[in-house]
């Protein structure tokens, strides 16, 4: 029920998700993903739970096949998804968000998802990350602290590959 206050639809998500598996709930949860109004909500978090309460691994595919969508709310709520997992170690997760580095506008970002990547970015050695950091060098939102985190993604880089280059 779209009129129903934020923290009421979140906890009947809730409910719903931290249930025993049944039969159409993974169609049912990504068929929310396209709910903008879901999709931005600022202080709730509906949309990550099934994600926070399963295996690491269980639906991060599932939700790099959602980055191919086009409806930036479902990839915003992907992303978000998928943020929620960076510490997984998983490259291909991170590679599947560089998109976003070159286009802000590609997902919806909801409480600075896209600063949470780029933050990562800082801490792993991924080189074809190098040319959508550098475009984040030059975007216009720079008090969002992009260009910082950007050039600490960087130097990171380039530290790791000098070094690796070195040995």
């Amino acid at each position: 029920d779209k009129s129903a206050a934020d923290g009421v639809r979140d906890l009947a998500i809730d409910a719903l998700t931290h249930e025993k598996e049944w039969s159409g709930r993974d169609e049912w949860y990504v068929g929310l993903m396209s709910d903008e109004t879901l999709v931005k909500m600022q202080r709730f978090t509906g949309l990550t739970t099934l994600i926070n309460v399963s295996p690491d691994e269980k639906y991060i595919d599932k939700m790099i096949e959602l980055l191919k969508s086009s409806d930036p709310n479902v990839r915003g709520a992907a992303i978000r998804n998928l943020t929620l997992k960076l510490d997984t170690g998983n490259a291909e997760l991170v590679r599947s968000l560089l998109p976003w580095l070159d286009n802000p506008k590609w997902a919806v970002d909801n409480g600075g998802v896209r600063e949470s990547l780029v933050r990562k970015l800082g801490e792993i050695k991924m080189p074809e990350a190098v040319p959508g950091l550098i475009h984040l060098l030059d975007e216009k939102s720079k008090e969002r602290g992009f260009s910082t985190n950007a050039q600490a993604a960087i130097a990171n880089l380039a530290n790791s590959v000098a070094n690796s280059n070195s040995i």
